[in-house]
């Protein structure tokens, strides 16, 4: 059994103290955001998300179950990790979030309240991720010039055309499939991903073309993320 552990945190000498440990009976633990008055606490957890009061005397007796996953939305996936972003809204990802992400819109208000939209959040063509949220910005009020700053090198533009150039045939297949870039865009790396987000083999490339052998593997969907210096996007395989 997984869940989370809330302790009393004293700023002036980083003691923690009073754990209370919430059990969510769940076999995968999956993730967690404060809302931005401090007071709520919403733990993701595959097919269910919950909101806990932080100010309850009885943290784990507060438990609400605010959203659960819908089947009926189109290109719907579970919630796993979520971030509260600087809008004040926290964002919610799942394995395989390739059409969007979930929002809470209004984190500080309690119960349904929070208003859960699940894929509120819907990504262009092309603009998919797997089992993380999208790039680490800076939040900070001034701009952040290093070079591990992906939003300023990778344009939406720019990712979303690489969607585009990068073909991969034959699709479905039952063994092979290869990878096709225009000549002047080079293949860097290749990750064979399942459903559930695990990565079953990596390819370092230094070619426009790339061949993979997917002889052996059971029959299915796969994902394929394929980095470039232009940024990175991620295709699906049916292997038949």
């Amino acid at each position: 059994e997984l869940g989370l552990n809330v302790y009393d945190f004293d700023n002036s000498n980083g003691v923690l103290s009073h754990r209370e440990q919430i059990i969510i009976n769940q076999n995968v633990p999956a993730g967690a955001a404060i809302s931005p008055n401090s007071r709520f606490v919403y733990a993701s957890a595959e097919d269910k998300l919950y909101q806990f009061d932080l100010q309850a005397d009885n943290i784990n007796n507060s438990r609400i179950l605010v959203a659960e996953y819908d089947t009926s939305i189109t290109g719907n996936t579970i919630f796993m990790l979520s971030r509260l972003a600087p809008d004040g809204k926290i964002y919610i990802a799942g394995f395989t979030s390739l059409d969007g992400i979930h929002v809470i819109h209004n984190p500080d208000l309690k119960g349904e309240a929070c208003d859960v939209e699940q894929l509120g959040l819907r990504f262009p063509l092309d603009m998919d991720h797997l089992s993380g949220l999208p790039n680490n910005p800076w939040y900070g009020t001034l701009p952040d010039n290093t070079l591990c700053d992906s939003l300023l090198s990778v344009s939406v533009n720019e990712v979303s055309n690489l969607g585009k150039e990068i073909t991969l045939h034959p699709n479905p297949t039952q063994d092979q499939v290869t990878l096709t870039a225009p000549p002047d865009l080079l293949i860097d790396r290749i990750e064979l991903l399942d459903t559930q987000g695990r990565t079953h083999n990596s390819f370092y490339e230094n070619s426009s073309e790339v061949r993979l052998d997917l002889n052996g593997y059971p029959t299915g969907l796969y994902f394929v993320s394929i980095y470039t210096e232009k940024g990175r996007v991620v295709k699906k395989i049916v292997l038949e």
